[in-house]
């Protein structure tokens, strides 16, 4: 008897985590640093910083947070794991995940209200956000489309 092979959801890259964190951050106000450089190919490997400093830092509403982005199923290492030490230490929020950490971190500081975290969420993942068939209008006409860069009427100009 073999068994069938198991079908594993496609890994999530730490970068695009990172990318989804800064966009629902900045969408929400908050000033957001991205630490790191982009090296030259061939050049040193990684971001000649500080080991362990987290990969953002943000000021979200007068608060200051560190936030340390990971894929699903990676941890911490050493180095990252006596900064977020040092940041509990010292009364300073450091979340380590993804979004959705991210997210609850809003909520449970009173920043994000439950009902309005799906929207935000949905952006940053950059789902699309599936129309609602009763607001579909009424005399036969299509909804406008949706663009990267805004709402598209008619005539197909954007609105940003």
């Amino acid at each position: 008897m073999t068994r069938a092979p198991k079908i594993r959801p496609p890994r999530v890259p730490e970068r695009v985590v990172q990318q989804q964190i800064v966009h629902l951050l900045r969408s929400l106000g908050a000033q957001v640093w991205v630490l790191g450089t982009v090296r030259r190919r061939g050049d040193y490997h990684g971001t000649m910083m500080s080991p362990g400093l987290p990969d953002l830092i943000a000021s979200v509403k007068g608060r200051m947070l560190m936030v340390e982005c990971k894929a699903k199923g990676k941890g911490l290492r050493l180095e990252q794991r006596v900064f977020q030490q040092a940041c509990r230490d010292c009364g300073v929020a450091h979340v380590v995940g993804g979004l959705d950490d991210v997210i609850a971190w809003l909520m449970a500081e009173g920043l994000l209200k439950a009902e309005s975290a799906n929207a935000p969420a949905q952006r940053a993942r950059g789902e699309a956000q599936r129309p609602d068939p009763e607001s579909e209008p009424s005399d036969g006409r299509t909804s406008p489309s949706v663009s990267r860069r805004g709402v598209r009427n008619e005539v197909g100009q954007c609105d940003a």
